[in-house]
């Protein structure tokens, strides 16, 4: 199981620093989902804006860089989105 707070939200168009997401995947989305979370923080921090972040996730999906999970599993919130 894997927990964070996500604050990129590659699906965006605009980056918002007063939203909070927490997160929290079992083993199947640790595997899979994780990784494109944790890119796309890795290449918010180095500059890339939003229409750039969002096209460069989509094309590694259509790539198949990133893989669905084998199975289903669970994505849940330990609480609401939240805000500063």
């Amino acid at each position: 199981m894997t927990c964070l707070v996500g604050r990129t939200a590659w699906e965006q168009a605009e980056f918002r620093n007063d939203i909070y997401v927490p997160l929290c995947y079992d083993a199947a989305g640790s595997k899979t989902y994780l990784k494109v979370i944790m890119d796309a923080a890795a290449l918010r921090i180095q500059g890339l804006r939003p229409a750039a972040l969002k096209a460069e996730i989509e094309k590694r999906y259509r790539e198949k860089t990133y893989q669905p999970p084998d199975k289903a599993g669970v994505s849940y919130m330990v609480a609401p989105v939240m805000r500063t």
